[in-house]
């Protein structure tokens, strides 16, 4: 399968999927899955669709890494003991769900008018659309979380957009700059990961 023609319906959903579920999870843990996952599908999407398999082993080498790293700041064990929310709390939640909602539908809109408009060579618009939902979505993700690990797998949702549209445009012969995405990745999952960590230090010793 080359990049000009339409990427699988299983495949492109997966990955719409999955950014969605990172833009739209209150949880870690759920997001913490789906970043788990979309690295498995663009391992797919990059060793089949793009026909680059050193690239995709690369890559899901990288978000493995990175998911390992996010794994101990996430364990849902963390989120126990948790009082049930306020009846204020829980309205305000479900209105920044909605609100949250509307904005991943203006970026899926937004990515769906960019593809139509501006095609990357040799790629089909599904290619295009994906980079842009990718890019958009995370960006999206990591604006709506103050929480560091959702905020991190937004951040690391957008450079998989990125990494992408550069093996598109590159064709992905570029060792050094395919080695520097992967160190990229591994980076904003230890600064997520460190900045979670700080910040439960933080409460532990308010609430002490």
């Amino acid at each position: 399968m080359s990049p000009a023609q339409p990427l699988p319906f299983w495949l492109l959903a997966g990955l719409l999927v999955t950014a969605g579920i990172i833009v739209m999870a209150r949880g870690w843990f759920p997001a913490l899955l789906a970043l788990l996952a979309q690295y498995a599908l663009l391992g797919v999407l990059l060793g089949e669709g793009l026909l680059l398999p050193p690239f995709a082993a690369a890559k899901v080498m990288a978000g493995a890494a990175a998911c390992a790293i996010l794994v101990p700041a996430g364990w849902p064990g963390g989120e126990r003991g948790r009082s049930a929310p306020a009846p204020h709390r829980l309205i305000w939640g479900l209105l920044e769900l909605l609100l949250l909602g509307l904005a991943l539908l203006g970026a899926g809109l937004g990515a769906q008018a960019l593809a139509q408009r501006f095609l990357f060579p040799g790629a089909g618009r599904d290619v295009a659309f994906l980079v842009y939902w990718l890019v958009a979505a995370g960006i999206l993700a990591a604006l709506a979380n103050s929480e560091p690990r959702r905020a991190g797998a937004g951040l690391l949702t957008a450079l998989s957009g990125l990494d992408v549209a550069y093996v598109v445009l590159a064709e992905g012969e570029s060792i050094p700059v395919l080695a520097l995405l992967g160190l990229l990745t591994i980076l904003v999952a230890l600064a997520s990961a460190s900045l979670a960590s700080a910040g439960r230090g933080v409460w532990r010793e308010v609430a002490d």
